[in-house]
């Protein structure tokens, strides 16, 4: 005879308590738990780990823990609309990522278009473990294609990142971050617009140069300034919103 392993979850009062008033009626807890049976009966359940859905809509991380409240309102990003807080940290599991990394703020940065541009057409969004959410304009392009002024124009690839504070040294006009693939390891795979149509392709991705002078720092007022590093348009407000110039982040660069 097959047997089901037997789950423990902690529900919430207010999953059933459909009015509010701080009494779970007969019927209230009826329909609870008809709702909660749907959910048991997802075979995703059966390894005794609720599915991320099923989760969700309980109110529950995977441990079974109450996730924080969510009052951050949805953003909307290229193709990707209504992107909640929830949506935003599945994107970023899936690509691989760590959210939260001693108790810090992560990013999910959204890349909208594969060219080269000045303009900020890019976007940030700044997750924090207790819910709130934010979005930035922002680019993750090089704002030309070509070599100019010594500099050679560079894609970083889409993926998991870890940035850390870097004091000025002369090389910048302001402070700036260190972008890594990891946290002792500064160099990130990039794309190079070898044909100079503007336009980092696909082939030109999967054949990626390695950069180890990525950074994420201030750009113009109205236009980036950047070789293939990250800015950010109101960099002041983003900077306060991730808790200040000394703070280490991961962040996850995603086509959106």
């Amino acid at each position: 005879m097959l047997k089901t392993p037997s789950l423990r979850l902690k529900i919430r009062a207010d999953q059933y308590d459909a009015d509010g008033d701080g009494r779970i009626t007969r019927q209230e807890f009826l329909a609870g738990q008809g709702a909660d049976y749907q959910t048991l009966r997802d075979g995703r359940f059966l390894d005794g780990s609720p599915a991320p859905e099923a989760r969700e809509r309980l109110g529950i991380d995977a441990a079974g823990r109450p996730l924080p409240a969510k009052t951050s309102a949805p953003v909307e990003v290229g193709n990707l609309k209504d992107l909640t807080w929830e949506k935003a940290t599945a994107m970023i599991r899936a690509q691989g990522g760590e959210l939260f990394a001693n108790g810090q703020p992560t990013v999910l940065a959204i890349r909208t278009e594969n060219d080269g541009t000045k303009a900020y057409e890019d976007v940030f969004v700044v997750l924090k473990p207790d819910g709130q959410m934010k979005a930035f304009a922002a680019s993750t392009r090089p704002g030309f294609t070509t070599p100019s002024g010594g500099w050679n124009p560079e894609m970083v690839l889409p993926g998991n990142y870890t940035i850390t504070p870097r004091w000025r040294d002369g090389k910048f006009n302001d402070d700036a971050f260190i972008v890594g693939s990891s946290s002792k390891n500064m160099t990130v795979p990039t794309a190079v617009d070898r044909n100079g149509d503007g336009v980092y392709s696909a082939s030109e991705m999967a054949s990626p140069s390695h950069s180890n002078e990525i950074r994420l720092h201030r750009g113009n007022a109205s236009t980036t300034s950047s070789a293939g590093c990250f800015n950010v348009q109101d960099y002041d407000a983003f900077l306060a919103f991730l808790g200040g110039r000394d703070v280490s982040f991961n962040l996850t660069l995603v086509e959106g």
